[in-house]
């Protein structure tokens, strides 16, 4: 099995994979969540609930995804960028690699 290093690796590319990842773990626990809520509020019909309004989450949603989104691609850029510089120093990241006929 062949055995490659990873010296250095393409910022936009590594920087856009974090920010989707963000976005999905994000919209993940944002339907986890906002199914928790609404499961509170109609056991609650009655009687008075001091949490936010149903209108706060779906605000959230569009905001909360573009703005995990962005942050993810700010700190893959981050992450991508010290990769370039330490991995030089300290020999890089092995991969092996199968081939598959």
């Amino acid at each position: 099995m062949p055995q490659y290093e990873v010296k250095k690796v393409n910022i936009w590319s590594f920087s856009r994979t974090t920010g989707l990842i963000g976005a999905i773990v994000y919209g993940v626990g944002y339907v986890l969540f906002g199914g928790f809520m609404l499961l509170i509020y109609i056991l609650q019909n009655s009687g008075y609930y001091s949490g936010p309004p149903l209108v706060s989450f779906v605000i959230a949603l569009p905001v909360g995804i573009l703005g995990i989104g962005l942050a993810g691609l700010a700190i893959g850029a981050v992450t991508g960028c010290l990769f370039n510089l330490i991995a030089p120093l300290v020999g890089g990241l092995g991969v092996d690699i199968e081939i598959r006929e």
